[in-house]
């Protein structure tokens, strides 16, 4: 829904690949905060492009992005944590 048309055979779309994901984080209660933050950036809005299309999604679908954060956790140096704080 958020790109249109599903991608071409052995096309990408941006990220990184699932498999490199170590952390996923629900932020859905600031959610809000996020969006009226970007809602703020009127200058950034009228242009168009990406924040644009973010603001002009159906609720719902919006709402799969915003409500989500994903990470890619490196270390420096030593074995990859998949945790957000080593213990």
């Amino acid at each position: 829904a958020v790109f249109g048309t599903p991608p071409e055979p052995g096309q990408t779309l941006p990220g990184i690949p699932d498999e490199e994901i170590t952390t996923h984080l629900d932020v859905e209660p600031w959610a809000e905060r996020k969006l009226a933050a970007m809602r703020a950036h009127d200058s950034e809005v009228r242009r168009g492009g990406s924040l644009s299309m973010l603001l002009s999604l159906p609720e719902e679908i919006r709402a799969l992005g915003l409500n989500n954060e994903w990470y890619r956790r490196l270390s420096y140096g030593g074995p990859r944590e998949s945790a957000l704080s080593a213990g």
